[in-house]
């Protein structure tokens, strides 16, 4: 059975031990809403801003309202510094709580930018497991497919006969597992860096279709220019 992100997002959340941010991923956060290298560089900013929040947190500015004339005195550098405002006996405030609250939402979604890169990352290391470095860039559908056929989704692929199809489908899964983790940036030809791409074998054929509805005609244009290509 083929890998899918979803079921590796779990994996790794749970081998990651992480609370906040392992999904169901936010649109921005979403593993393939970006590279790993741009989520890693998103995860740090945030972190970055979090951290000056944290700074700016004063828990010394802390004051309860006064029990005896009803009110707390004013905080130095407010709004009105030295003035008492009118509070029930015990109230509390805590006049930079903002910065804390911020500090730690900025945290949450730099842990999520985290996990979708360690997704990203994992996905390819799987599905490349038998592919050196080295030949994971290049598109396994060149000089293999002979005729495709539209089907809903994409496409079925037919292999030149002779032609290791096992190792060709192998191969097309840890190129796709290649692409989602680079972001797909500048990979404009081969059809298995379209977004949502999926390949799989069925009765001797590859099925190779998209679970993005809007990129379903680009899939079929980029296997048309592959069909019969040396």
């Amino acid at each position: 059975m083929a890998l899918t992100m979803h079921r590796l997002i779990v994996s790794v959340c749970a081998g990651l031990a992480i609370v906040a941010g392992c999904g169901p991923y936010r649109a921005s956060t979403d593993p393939d809403a970006m590279s790993e290298e741009a989520h890693r560089q998103r995860a740090d900013d945030l972190h970055a801003r979090a951290g000056r929040h944290s700074e700016r947190y004063d828990p010394g500015q802390i004051r309860v309202s006064d029990t005896t004339h009803g009110g707390y005195e004013g905080i130095a550098g407010g709004d009105a510094p030295g003035s008492t405002h009118p509070a029930p006996p015990g109230q509390v405030m805590d006049p930079t709580a903002g910065h804390l609250r911020e500090a730690r939402r900025l945290r949450e979604l730099a842990r999520e930018h985290e996990a979708a890169a360690d997704a990203l990352a994992a996905f390819e290391a799987v599905e490349c497991a038998a592919i050196p470095p080295t030949e994971r860039a290049g598109c396994p559908l060149i000089g293999v497919v002979e005729a495709s056929r539209p089907i809903e989704g994409g496409v079925t692929l037919a292999v030149v006969e002779g032609e290791n199809l096992a190792g060709i489908l192998g191969h097309a899964r840890c190129h796709v597992a290649f692409g989602r983790r680079r972001g797909r940036e500048g990979m404009t030809s081969c059809p298995l860096y379209v977004e949502g791409a999926e390949i799989e074998r069925v009765d001797g054929r590859l099925l190779l279709r998209t679970t993005q509805p809007s990129a379903v005609e680009e899939l079929r244009r980029r296997v048309a220019l592959h069909v019969g290509d040396e």
